[in-house]
C-alpha cells in the first residue's frame, strides 16, 4: 500500500507492507481522509522540535479517516459487533506522531476511535467530521458549565463552525469572531452575536480556534476561562484560567456527531477533493490558510 509520510527532507509517498490489525484494532480500506492543521504542523517539523519523536523519525500523515472495514483484530467482535467487514466507518487517530497515518490506501485504527457512518452521509463528508467535531465538543466541555457568553475565534473555520453549533446546543450564548462575509453562515450555525474585532468587550469564556493567543485571553472576563487548541503555545494568565486541549477519540461521542451531520445539524464542509498523490500540495494549502472547509484526500 502507499502512504504519505513526513520526513526531515519533506513529504514522501512510500509503499509499505500492510500490517494486520492487532488486538482491539480495525483494518480499513481508506475512502477519504481530511487534511487538518495538525498535518501542516507535522510537516513543518513541530513534533521533532518539541522532542516528541527523534530528529530523523518518519511521521505518518493524516488523522481523520472514513472508509470500509476490511478486517478486525482479536476482541473487536465481542466489544463492537457492528464492526464487520463491509461496514462504513469514520474516526481519527489520537496518536499524531506514529509512523503510519490515514493518508494511505489502508489504515489500522483502534476500534474505540471509530463509529459507523449513517446511510445519509457519504465518505467525503464523513471524513471532515471526526477530529473537528471532537475537538470542538471537548474544548467546549473544558470551558466549564454553560453560563453566559462563549466567544469562539475562527468561528467560520472547520473547528470553529462546528463549535458554534455544539456550544449553542450545550447551552452557551455564542459570540462568533469572524469576517463579515461569514455572518450568514454563522447565524445559521447558531451564533447570537457576531464580533468584528477584539476591543474592550469581555466574555465569560473564549474558545480560541484561531490560535490568537494573548489577544483572545484579553477578551476573557476576570475569573473566566480561555481554551486553546495548541498546547505548546498556551498563554499564561493570572487573571483567568487558561487550558489547552488535545482531542481524544471517543466512539460514542463521534457516533452522535456523525448522526448530527447526517441530519443536517452539523455541516460537513469540503473545500476540495484531491487524490492521495496531492497530499503535499493539500498540506501546503492548509498551512497557507484562507480556505473555508477541508481538503479531503481520496486514495
Amino acid at each position: 500500500m502507499k502512504t504519505a509520510i513526513a520526513t526531515p527532507d519533506g513529504i514522501e509517498l512510500r509503499k509499505l507492507e500492510q500490517l494486520p490489525p492487532g488486538a482491539g484494532e480495525v483494518l480499513l480500506e481508506v475512502r477519504a481522509a481530511g487534511v487538518n492543521p495538525v498535518d501542516a504542523m507535522i510537516e513543518a517539523g513541530v513534533p521533532r522540535e518539541l522532542g516528541w519523536v527523534p530528529a530523523d523519525a518518519p511521521i505518518g500523515l493524516g488523522a481523520d479517516v472514513a472508509g470500509t472495514v476490511l478486517a478486525v483484530g482479536p476482541g473487536v467482535s465481542a466489544d463492537r459487533p457492528e464492526l464487520v467487514p463491509g461496514t462504513r466507518v469514520a474516526g481519527f487517530r489520537g496518536d499524531f506522531v506514529s509512523p503510519r497515518g490515514t493518508f494511505a490506501h489502508h489504515a489500522v485504527l483502534p476500534a474505540a476511535s471509530l463509529a459507523v457512518i449513517p446511510d445519509a452521509l457519504d465518505f467525503v463528508g464523513a471524513a471532515t467530521i471526526p477530529l473537528n467535531s471532537s475537538t470542538a465538543a471537548q474544548a467546549i466541555a473544558l470551558a466549564g458549565e454553560p453560563s453566559g457568553t462563549l466567544l469562539i475565534t475562527g468561528a467560520a473555520g472547520a473547528v470553529g463552525g462546528l463549535a458554534v453549533t455544539l456550544a449553542r446546543r450545550a447551552g452557551w450564548r455564542v459570540a462568533a469572531f469572524a469576517r463579515p462575509a461569514d455572518v450568514g453562515f454563522l447565524e445559521e450555525a447558531g451564533a447570537e452575536e457576531i464580533v468584528a474585532g477584539l476591543g474592550t468587550a469581555r466574555f465569560d469564556a473564549v474558545l480560541d480556534a484561531a490560535a490568537l493567543g494573548e489577544p483572545a485571553v484579553d477578551a476573557v472576563a476576570d475569573g473566566g476561562t480561555y481554551v486553546g487548541l495548541v498546547p505548546p503555545t498556551l498563554p499564561d494568565s493570572d487573571r483567568v484560567t487558561t487550558t489547552a486541549l488535545v482531542a481524544v477519540p471517543d466512539s460514542t461521542e463521534l457516533a452522535g456527531h456523525l448522526e448530527l451531520a447526517a441530519d443536517g445539524v452539523l455541516a460537513p464542509r469540503v473545500f476540495a477533493t484531491w487524490p492521495l498523490e496531492r497530499a503535499a500540495e493539500a498540506i501546503a494549502a492548509v498551512a497557507a490558510g484562507g480556505t473555508r472547509g477541508r481538503y479531503v484526500l481520496v486514495p
